[in-house]
Protein backbone atom coordinates (compact mmCIF):
# COMPACT_ATOMS: atom_id res chain seq x y z
CA UNK A 1 0.00 0.00 0.00
CA UNK A 2 1.55 3.55 -0.63
CA UNK A 3 1.91 5.51 2.06
CA UNK A 4 3.05 8.51 1.00
CA UNK A 5 5.73 10.42 -0.72
CA UNK A 6 7.85 13.42 -0.03
CA UNK A 7 10.22 15.71 -1.97
CA UNK A 8 13.42 14.77 -0.89
CA UNK A 9 15.54 17.86 0.68
CA UNK A 10 18.28 19.28 -1.18
CA UNK A 11 20.08 22.47 -1.30
CA UNK A 12 21.35 23.52 -4.79
CA UNK A 13 23.47 26.50 -4.14
CA UNK A 14 26.63 24.61 -4.43
CA UNK A 15 25.98 22.73 -8.01
CA UNK A 16 27.37 24.69 -10.77
CA UNK A 17 25.32 26.46 -13.54
CA UNK A 18 24.77 24.10 -16.51
CA UNK A 19 24.31 21.64 -13.54
CA UNK A 20 21.53 23.61 -12.03
CA UNK A 21 19.79 23.93 -15.20
CA UNK A 22 18.82 20.48 -15.87
CA UNK A 23 18.07 19.51 -12.36
CA UNK A 24 15.44 17.30 -11.51
CA UNK A 25 12.75 16.48 -9.15
CA UNK A 26 13.49 14.58 -6.89
CA UNK A 27 10.65 12.96 -4.75
CA UNK A 28 10.88 9.50 -2.67
CA UNK A 29 7.82 6.92 -2.03
CA UNK A 30 6.90 5.10 0.68
CA UNK A 31 5.16 1.61 0.32
CA UNK A 32 4.04 -0.14 3.44
CA UNK A 33 4.37 -4.07 3.25
CA UNK A 34 0.98 -6.19 2.97
CA UNK A 35 1.12 -8.11 6.42
CA UNK A 36 0.41 -11.26 4.78
CA UNK A 37 4.35 -10.88 3.45
CA UNK A 38 6.63 -12.40 6.25
CA UNK A 39 9.61 -13.09 3.72
CA UNK A 40 11.56 -9.40 3.17
CA UNK A 41 13.46 -11.34 0.14
CA UNK A 42 10.06 -12.05 -0.99
CA UNK A 43 8.83 -8.32 -0.39
CA UNK A 44 11.90 -7.11 -2.21
CA UNK A 45 11.13 -8.69 -5.18
CA UNK A 46 7.92 -7.18 -5.38
CA UNK A 47 8.95 -4.06 -5.02
CA UNK A 48 10.71 -4.53 -7.71
CA UNK A 49 8.50 -6.18 -10.16
CA UNK A 50 7.00 -2.35 -8.64
CA UNK A 51 9.32 -0.74 -9.91
CA UNK A 52 9.55 -2.09 -13.48
CA UNK A 53 5.79 -1.73 -13.95
CA UNK A 54 5.87 1.81 -13.44
CA UNK A 55 8.77 2.63 -15.45
CA UNK A 56 6.92 0.18 -18.62
CA UNK A 57 3.45 2.61 -18.00
CA UNK A 58 5.73 5.73 -17.97
CA UNK A 59 7.63 4.78 -21.25
CA UNK A 60 4.34 3.77 -22.99
CA UNK A 61 2.95 7.12 -21.63
CA UNK A 62 2.13 10.29 -23.50
CA UNK A 63 4.01 12.42 -20.80
CA UNK A 64 6.34 14.79 -22.60
CA UNK A 65 8.94 14.46 -20.28
CA UNK A 66 8.88 10.93 -19.93
CA UNK A 67 12.59 10.57 -20.92
CA UNK A 68 13.85 12.04 -18.02
CA UNK A 69 11.69 9.48 -15.73
CA UNK A 70 13.92 7.45 -13.55
CA UNK A 71 13.60 5.61 -10.71
CA UNK A 72 16.80 5.06 -8.43
CA UNK A 73 15.64 2.05 -6.17
CA UNK A 74 12.60 0.58 -4.74
CA UNK A 75 13.66 -1.11 -1.24
CA UNK A 76 12.46 -1.69 2.27
CA UNK A 77 16.37 -2.09 2.95
CA UNK A 78 18.37 0.56 0.64
CA UNK A 79 18.17 4.25 0.50
CA UNK A 80 19.67 5.06 -3.46
CA UNK A 81 20.27 8.74 -3.97
CA UNK A 82 21.80 10.29 -7.07
CA UNK A 83 23.37 13.18 -8.62
CA UNK A 84 25.19 15.21 -10.88
CA UNK A 85 27.83 16.42 -8.84
CA UNK A 86 31.20 16.18 -7.29
CA UNK A 87 31.85 13.83 -4.24
CA UNK A 88 32.59 17.16 -2.13
CA UNK A 89 29.26 18.61 -2.99
CA UNK A 90 27.33 15.55 -1.75
CA UNK A 91 27.23 15.77 2.01
CA UNK A 92 25.64 19.65 1.23
CA UNK A 93 23.71 18.56 -1.14
CA UNK A 94 20.90 15.71 -0.10
CA UNK A 95 20.29 17.51 3.41
CA UNK A 96 19.05 13.77 4.54
CA UNK A 97 22.65 12.82 5.03
CA UNK A 98 23.24 15.97 7.60
CA UNK A 99 19.92 14.23 9.71
CA UNK A 100 21.04 12.58 12.74
CA UNK A 101 17.99 10.90 12.48
CA UNK A 102 18.92 8.90 9.76
CA UNK A 103 20.93 5.90 10.68
CA UNK A 104 23.06 3.74 8.06
CA UNK A 105 25.11 0.65 9.00
CA UNK A 106 26.93 1.31 5.63
CA UNK A 107 27.29 4.48 3.26
CA UNK A 108 28.86 3.54 -0.25
CA UNK A 109 29.81 6.82 -2.58
CA UNK A 110 30.58 6.21 -5.79
CA UNK A 111 32.51 8.49 -8.47
CA UNK A 112 33.02 8.76 -11.93
CA UNK A 113 34.88 10.80 -14.34
CA UNK A 114 33.27 11.57 -17.49
CA UNK A 115 35.47 11.37 -20.34
CA UNK A 116 33.19 10.70 -23.51
CA UNK A 117 30.00 12.30 -22.87
CA UNK A 118 28.85 15.57 -21.74
CA UNK A 119 27.21 14.92 -18.23
CA UNK A 120 23.52 14.55 -17.17
CA UNK A 121 21.58 13.99 -14.26
CA UNK A 122 19.96 11.14 -16.14
CA UNK A 123 23.20 9.12 -16.84
CA UNK A 124 24.40 9.03 -13.33
CA UNK A 125 24.55 5.27 -12.69
CA UNK A 126 23.23 4.25 -9.58
CA UNK A 127 24.09 1.24 -7.92
CA UNK A 128 20.17 -0.46 -7.53
CA UNK A 129 22.01 -3.12 -5.02
CA UNK A 130 25.01 -2.04 -4.88
CA UNK A 131 26.51 -3.76 -7.56
CA UNK A 132 28.68 -2.37 -9.95
CA UNK A 133 27.74 -2.19 -14.10
CA UNK A 134 30.86 -2.94 -15.12
CA UNK A 135 30.55 0.51 -17.85
CA UNK A 136 33.64 2.47 -17.10
CA UNK A 137 34.33 6.33 -18.10
CA UNK A 138 30.38 6.96 -18.82
CA UNK A 139 29.37 9.91 -16.53
CA UNK A 140 30.36 12.57 -14.13
CA UNK A 141 28.36 11.60 -11.05
CA UNK A 142 27.69 10.32 -8.06
CA UNK A 143 25.78 7.61 -6.17
CA UNK A 144 25.52 7.04 -2.63
CA UNK A 145 23.16 4.67 -1.34
CA UNK A 146 22.53 4.36 2.62
CA UNK A 147 21.29 0.92 4.21
CA UNK A 148 18.95 0.40 6.91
Amino acid sequence: MLLGWRKVPVDNSDIGEETGKSEPVIEQIFIQKNEKITDQLFFERKLYVIRKQIESIIRSSRIKQKAFFYITNISSRIFLYKGLLMPHQVENFFLDLKSRELRSSIVLVHSRYNTNTFPAWDLAQPFRMLAHNGEINRENAVEIARCS
